[in-house]
């Protein structure tokens, strides 16, 4: 089952003000848009082929000289085999001798060429299985074409971008596959392109920047990879762009500031990053929906600040961790942690590691106090490992050091050793040494250079 939160539908029926979702499941989706007064089936409905009736929609007649009814209605016949017309849903008066537009789901204009071709939708589909032909690309008058909601498999032909006077393509909710034909960009007149909901691979064309007249493009639920073309900032009339769920990567073109009237994004469940620039963020925060992928790009590295300490029973010692950046602006992160001792110490002989630590919106370190305890036990050579819990928060990844040794010494023990070779450094001009690696360190001696 393919679960789709239909964000689009939710910028659609909010009646004002912004809305957001920075994380969400498709249950919550739900419920936000219950929240709105809007049910899952009329949400949809708001990002699918109903939008044609939108009244900057120009349904206009036009004659093409390339093809004519014959050719048109050799087009249909092809596709009525080719998708398993015996078995359809509705099959009115296919293949007979009746004019065209009264073969159940066409319309055809003034010159008799079909116009709009519905044989799926928000209603329903009509069974068809199959892969859909070439000769649709025949079809040079059509303004209309909706599919969806079938069991289409397949590619999609790239002959349709032949298809000049196409103003709606819906094939969603089938199972087409292959990639997205970049012929399609050539579609000059296209408003609406609903591909979602199928298995479409591969990079989304950079050709479909061209498509100055588009004001909805839904590729959301596919298996979409590589990153945005940033042709899609040249959409100067694009409303909503929907790319959710899909197995994007890279980072949301700069350039889509400059889609003036877009007014929903949905990233949401993509590896899609969100540049965290102050310029780029107040954009964000402008559109009427965005469904985040909670990736900041660059990303959020955490580490410790130390490989290693030294602390005495019944003493303390800060330990640090850093974050490369702050983090989302207004959003905290945390972090979870694990400590593990070693060397015959239990949990017991230390207190002070909480289980996680949270940076707020600006911070980029945080510190706890680790404590020895003390006790009649002797205890050099315990040691405690501090390391990164699982999971990370989203946009996060573990940096260097991943963790860090805290050694136990009994208290009042001193290390003669160490002290001595420190005494040496000092007194024989150590940091003009050619090599003194972790010299004064808390690492091993054993890693000290010559040691």
């Amino acid at each position: 089952m393919i679960c789709s939160f239909d964000f689009n539908a939710v910028a659609a029926s909010s009646t004002g003000g912004k809305v957001s979702l920075l994380h969400a499941t498709p249950l919550v989706g739900l419920l936000l848009l219950a929240g709105l007064g809007v049910s899952a089936t009329d949400a949809r409905a708001q990002r699918s082929e109903s939008r044609v009736g939108d009244p900057g929609v120009d349904t206009r007649s036009h004659a093409d000289a390339r093809g004519s009814a014959a050719s048109d209605r050799a087009a249909l016949e092809a596709l009525y085999h080719a998708t398993g017309g015996t078995s359809w849903t509705d099959g009115t008066n296919w293949l007979s001798e009746a004019p065209l537009d009264q073969w159940f789901g066409v319309e055809t204009n003034g010159d008799g060429r079909v116009a709009r071709l519905s044989l799926g939708g928000d209603s329903g589909g009509n069974n068809l299985t199959g892969v859909l032909p070439p000769e649709l690309g025949d079809l040079t008058a059509l303004e209309w074409l909706g599919l969806s909601r079938n069991r289409l498999t397949g590619p999609i032909p790239s002959e349709l971008g032949n298809l000049a006077s196409l103003e709606t393509l819906a094939l969603r909710s089938n199972r087409l596959a292959g990639p997205i034909p970049p012929e399609l960009g050539s579609l000059a007149d296209l408003r609406w392109l609903h591909l979602w909901d199928n298995r479409l691979t591969g990079a989304i064309p950079a050709e479909l920047g061209s498509l100055g007249n588009l004001r909805g493009m839904y590729l959301d639920d596919n298996e979409l990879t590589g990153t945005l073309p940033p042709e899609l900032g040249r959409l100067a009339r694009l409303d909503g762009l929907g790319l959710g769920n899909n197995p994007l990567t890279g980072a949301i073109p700069r350039n889509l500031m400059q889609v003036s009237g877009l007014r929903s994004l949905n990233i949401f469940g993509t590896g899609v990053c969100v540049p965290a620039d102050a310029e780029f963020q107040a954009w964000v925060n402008a559109l009427q929906f965005f469904g985040s992928s909670e990736l900041a790009c660059d990303g959020l590295l955490v580490s410790f600040t130390r490989t290693s300490y030294r602390v005495t029973e019944g003493g303390t010692v800060p330990v640090t961790v850093h974050l490369s950046a702050a983090g989302p602006p207004g959003r905290a992160v945390t972090i979870p942690l694990i400590s593990t001792p070693g060397g015959g110490a239990t949990a017991a002989d230390y207190a002070g590691v909480p289980a996680s630590v949270t940076f707020g919106p600006t911070d980029t370190t945080r510190t706890f106090i680790f404590e020895a305890r003390a006790d009649a036990s002797p205890d050099d050579g315990e040691t405690v490992t501090l390391g990164l819990g699982e999971p990370l928060p989203p946009g996060v990844t573990a940096g260097n050091p991943t963790t860090a040794t805290v050694t136990l010494l009994d208290y009042g023990r001193v290390a003669p050793d160490r002290e001595a070779l420190e005494a040496l450094y000092h007194a024989t001009g150590g940091p003009n040494w050619s090599s003194r690696a972790n010299w004064l360190s808390d690492e091993p001696l054993s890693t000290w250079a010559g040691v």
